[in-house]
């Protein structure tokens, strides 16, 4: 009988001591998952959210661009926000020239934006697009918008047109700088440009003022403008005025001098 006790006793000892390692272990893992879960709820915490980004100096370019640009997310802190980062990426945008960035505590950015001027539209296909001086295509323009700066007509074939990206066509960067030198030059005569036409043969210019047919042959250089302008003084005093001229006159400036043809007049300038 005494023996039975005994084992009795000693199973139930061992009964005890199971149930205490398993409760034990059951404490454990449930302190740890309570642990972690803290951890991650302090590590979702942000001291300082960022709540508002307010963007001033946009006109072409679009706010939300702006926003993808610096890739703000809702656990950002304004704290933690780099401001040296977010101007690097945002400067990768070809049509922006400056930024600064504000931190407006709690909660606030504000970024200024420094947009390229608008300075010239292209014609592609009959879409039209706005490029600043250095060949940039800022964006694409409303045709119902009454143009002011020169025109410039690509009608020949044509590498796709990217927003935020140079102008990728050889003749119509060579207009470009020789119209910007033109314009710091003799700004009246560069504002009497209507429209310049590249075709597979040629580019040909036209102005306000006339109805000249005006050929430059296969370059345009700042020489041939300011020739082109000389021979307009010339062809004034030769022949009492540029207005009102009846017929089309012709005028090529393809060779090392100019040929005008129409009319009773036919004129070289050297």
């Amino acid at each position: 009988m005494g023996k039975i006790i005994e084992g009795y006793e000693k199973n139930n000892v061992r009964l005890k001591k199971a149930i205490r390692t398993v409760l034990i272990s059951f404490i454990v893992i449930l302190i740890m998952l309570l642990v972690v879960g803290i951890v991650v709820r302090i590590q979702k915490m942000v001291l300082l959210p960022i709540k508002e980004v307010r963007v001033y100096g946009t006109g072409y370019i679009k706010n939300s661009e702006i926003l993808n640009a610096i890739n703000l997310d809702a656990y950002r802190s304004i704290l933690s926000f780099s401001k040296k980062r977010a101007k690097a990426s945002i400067l990768q945008d070809k049509r922006i020239t400056g930024i600064e960035i504000a931190k407006v505590y709690p909660d606030t950015l504000r970024i200024y934006i420094a947009e390229k001027e608008e300075k010239i539209t292209l014609n592609v296909n009959d879409r039209l697009y706005r490029l600043s001086a250095d060949g940039i295509v800022l964006t694409e323009a409303d045709r119902q918008v009454e143009l002011t700066d020169p025109l410039i007509t690509l009608n020949s074939n044509s590498d796709d047109i990217n927003i935020g990206s140079p102008v990728d066509n050889f003749m119509v960067r060579n207009i470009m700088v020789s119209i910007n030198k033109l314009e710091k030059e003799y700004p009246d005569f560069y504002e009497n440009i209507k429209d310049i036409t590249v075709t597979a043969g040629g580019v040909y210019i036209q102005f306000k003022m006339n109805n000249y047919k005006i050929y430059l042959g296969k370059d345009v250089t700042i020489e041939k403008l300011k020739k082109l302008r000389v021979l307009f003084a010339v062809l004034e005093s030769k022949s009492g005025g540029l207005n009102g001229r009846e017929g089309v006159m012709e005028i090529d400036m393809s060779f090392s001098h100019a040929a005008v043809r129409g009319g009773e007049i036919e004129y070289e300038l050297q």
